[in-house]
């Protein structure tokens, strides 16, 4: 008499499902390393195969316009053994963290449309494609640190009476005190220069309202590295003006 055994008293379309639903959901999550992405990807990637195997995309193959454009009987036959592989590899790309990727897909989209397929075929090969692109929130983070540096920079220039016109606020005909916030004089200059810690000078106070807009910029995603540096200049400014302004509400009440 068999017994029955509630380990294996699954509905297999249940079991089906659950594979399916967790390879399509898996996604690279925020501050990921990709390696770690990757490995969780292929352990997702053998359970569906186990469950489909590799041949339930024949069939979408046959409608596309590749396979009815080729002429060549094999490679006909190559694209359909071939498509679960492609597939696998697009939806590693399309799950990545987008905020690190999305112009690698852009440009691959674009490419496409060009009649240029430059697609990975396999995991292996998405994974090489990147793990050797840049980092789109890199370029932007890269694009922030240069500016502040420069800002910084002007400050020892400032020390030594230098004057300098790479950023807005240093160009001003009435001289901005770069410790105090306050105008007439230039921070060499300042009787706080000595006693307030650099990390509480005026241009430190400028730089955490710039970061603070800068972590609420939701439409970065899309914008070239010339236009962030129009932006963070012009941030960076209304940035400087809020710390002037609350400095002169703080003088009212001294």
């Amino acid at each position: 008499m068999l017994m029955h055994d509630p380990v294996r008293a699954r509905y297999p379309y249940a079991s089906l499902n659950d594979a399916i639903m967790r390879m399509l959901n898996l996604k690279q999550q925020d501050g990921e390393y990709l390696t770690d992405y990757v490995k969780r990807f292929k352990q997702a990637h053998d359970v569906l195969k186990s469950h489909i195997g590799t041949k339930w995309l024949e069939e979408f193959v046959e409608h596309t316009e590749e396979y009815k454009n080729e002429k060549d009987v094999q490679k006909k036959v190559d694209l359909k053994d071939q498509s679960f592989d492609h597939y696998m590899a697009y939806l590693l790309m399309y799950n990545s963290d987008q905020a690190k990727y999305r112009s690698l897909l852009t440009g691959l989209r674009s490419q496409y449309s060009l009649e240029n397929d430059q697609y990975p075929k396999s995991v292996n090969s998405a994974t090489d494609i990147l793990s050797n692109h840049r980092h789109d929130n890199q370029n932007k983070q890269r694009g922030s640190s240069e500016y502040i540096t420069k800002c910084e920079n002007n400050v020892e220039k400032d020390d030594k009476n230098i004057t300098t016109n790479e950023t807005s606020f240093a160009q001003s005909t009435t001289p901005n005190c770069y410790c105090c916030g306050k105008t007439g004089h230039k921070s060499s200059n300042c009787p706080e220069k000595d006693t307030r810690p650099r990390n509480q000078w005026a241009i430190k106070r400028a730089e955490q309202y710039f970061q603070a807009e800068e972590n609420h910029r939701n439409d970065e995603e899309d914008m070239s590295m010339d236009s962030n540096a129009t932006g963070m200049s012009n941030q960076f400014n209304r940035a400087w003006s809020g710390v002037q302004i609350n400095l002169m509400n703080d003088n009212k009440h001294e």
